[in-house]
């Protein structure tokens, strides 16, 4: 019993509230007859419910855990749609920087904040696999969601690439442990041989802010609500990954396509 209160307070349920929920949804599967009942008897089959829940509170836990699963496995069916359906815009879309094997058995995406300590911590681990996973490719996701300073960063990155100094510029800006600024930003990109008077031209460009805007929407649309988030085949995980399970992703996506 007292399994099951732990259980309950981890759920985060009113006793109350769930045998509402559960007397409703019993209650339910009478539906078709329900027209057949007369008020007094529809009245005592919920309180035969009622005191059936009272005096078997665990089923409360097996059908909230239940209801969970099945919670789980819709939003994975929904996931999985999702990706097929802008498959393009995720993993060819024309304007976004990629790294490793162009023809790459598997595809890694991140969706990426310059601003974002995670970010940053997950990079070793990514450059790790690219340079030992000749059969990885990786496109980079600019997503800009921790301000104006983000939108700079993201907007330079993506001018450099007139400059074919994206990937070099990327790592520079994730490997930065101070403030970024516009200042600081345009020092970084000198750093790594950026003309920054024809960056800050290309920066300019339009297509940029579109694009932008249009990562933005996609990653609202697949459920990336920050960063990083990663891609990897039928599945969008959140939050920073180690090597380990970048390499565990990897390599179930790769038996999955066998």
């Amino acid at each position: 019993m007292d399994r099951v209160k732990t259980n309950m307070k981890r759920f985060f349920i009113i006793p109350a509230y769930a045998l509402l929920i559960l007397g409703t949804f019993l209650f339910s599967s009478f539906s078709a007859k329900a027209e057949s009942f007369t008020p007094l008897q529809k009245k005592a089959i919920q309180q035969v419910i009622h005191n059936y829940l009272l005096d078997k509170p665990e089923l409360i836990v097996q059908a909230m855990e239940k209801l969970r699963e099945r919670e789980q496995a819709e939003q994975n069916n929904n996931t999985k749609k999702l990706l097929r359906k802008y498959s393009n815009r995720i993993y060819h879309h024309p304007m976004s920087p990629y790294t490793g094997n162009k023809e790459g058995d598997v595809t890694l995406v991140e969706f990426f904040d310059y601003q974002c300590g995670y970010c940053k911590q997950v990079t070793k681990p990514i450059i790790a696999l690219i340079k030992n996973d000749k059969k990885l490719r990786v496109v980079w996701k600019e997503l800009p969601i921790l301000g104006k300073t983000s939108l700079i960063a993201a907007t330079a990155a993506m001018a450099s690439r007139k400059q074919g100094k994206y990937f070099d510029f990327h790592i520079a800006l994730m490997n930065n442990r101070g403030g970024l600024n516009r200042q600081s930003i345009m020092k970084i990109a000198k750093s790594v041989g950026i003309n920054t008077v024809k960056l800050e031209k290309d920066m300019t460009d339009s297509a940029i802010s579109t694009y932008l805007e249009d990562t933005t929407k996609l990653a609202q649309m697949l459920g990336i609500k920050g960063t990083p988030g990663f891609i990897i085949g039928e599945q969008v995980v959140p939050g920073a990954a180690s090597l380990q399970q970048l390499k565990k992703f990897i390599e179930t996506e790769r038996n999955r396509k066998k």
